[in-house]
């Protein structure tokens, strides 16, 4: 699943959430996400906060007892940040894209 969105609309608050707001599995390396405790990361104002883009695995609503099926979500940067970057983020939003591979 992939969050795209204008900035400040709660992208990546809505990715921890479809975890269950407990951390992923597993999260891509080239990305600011803590591996031993990965979560994205929120801002709380108009400015970005998510300045690249990242991949996370988990359960669904973090049902890691139960059967529930593990699933990938690509959190993006905002589109019409407040500092005019739509061109650069939609560059590096479609090289992670591309670069993503089956994730087990």
């Amino acid at each position: 699943m992939m969050l795209i969105g204008e900035t400040g609309v709660g992208k990546s608050t809505l990715g921890n959430r479809l975890f269950g707001k407990k951390p992923g599995m597993c999260a891509s390396t080239n990305s600011m996400l803590d591996p031993t405790h990965p979560v994205f990361g929120v801002g709380h104002g108009p400015e970005s906060h998510t300045n690249e883009t990242a991949w996370m695995a988990g359960k669904w609503l973090g049902d890691y007892a139960g059967n529930s099926s593990c699933f990938t979500i690509v959190d993006t940067p905002g589109v019409g940040d407040v500092q005019g970057r739509d061109c650069e983020h939609r560059v590096v939003i479609s090289e992670a894209v591309k670069n993503l591979n089956q994730i087990d």
